[in-house]
């Protein structure tokens, strides 16, 4: 939405065809696979003292160092640093739209004392982070959803993955009227919302059939 002014150098630019995130059940059984071996975002800390949010808000935060003219061509330069903005890019890389976590605590003995900690990973679907590839594009947000997505309702500026009706409607019909008014066609607004009916009509069909 273009309200992240941080960054090495920021702000942000905003995003134009950023996906919706949705929880997977296959990506979080990897991902305790993962945490059971103690061993792919990869977050540790003291047992009790963080919750799952705030894993997620310190990988997010490492957007104080990320470039924001490495959007359009991610850099291997992030890659094996910790803390790092691959973190952050992951986190904001557009063709992701699906995330699985998992959280496990365990005993770590010092000496005579012992200690508890804890393993947050995450695993991502379809994985960012590609060198030389564009993270997201960059525009309005959600003027570039890919195919089969549409604004989501609940989260404005996103792409969910079942397209709105309601934006749908409301987008044709902005762009129905803006065509007439262009060619000068005097046609009944009733007509117009109809024909704009129907389209969601047909889209809501050919959804169905998928």
């Amino acid at each position: 939405m273009g309200w992240e002014h941080r960054g090495n150098p920021g702000p942000q630019p905003r995003a134009s065809n950023m996906r919706a995130v949705e929880w997977d059940p296959e990506l979080e059984l990897l991902a305790n696979r993962w945490a059971a071996q103690c061993g792919q975002s990869i977050a540790m800390g003291n047992f009790a003292l963080n919750n799952d949010l705030s894993f997620i808000v310190n990988w997010y935060d490492n957007v104080e160092m990320f470039d924001k003219n490495d959007i359009l061509n991610y850099g291997i330069k992030y890659e094996n640093r910790y803390p790092s903005p691959s973190q952050y890019a992951q986190l904001v890389w557009a063709e992701t739209y699906q995330i699985g976590c998992a959280r496990v605590a365990f005993q770590r003995a010092n000496g005579s004392d012992v200690s508890y900690k804890e393993h947050f990973i995450c695993n991502y679907g379809p994985t960012g982070n590609i060198p030389g590839q564009r993270m997201y594009k960059i525009g309005e947000p959600c003027s570039e959803c890919p195919d089969g997505t549409a604004c989501d309702t609940e989260y404005p500026g996103l792409c969910g993955s079942e397209a709105s009706y309601d934006v749908v409607y409301e987008r044709q019909l902005q762009v129905k009227v803006h065509q007439i008014e262009n060619v000068g066609e005097k046609i009944h607004l009733s007509v117009l919302v109809g024909v704009t009916h129907l389209f969601t009509t047909i889209v809501s069909y050919l959804i169905e059939q998928l």
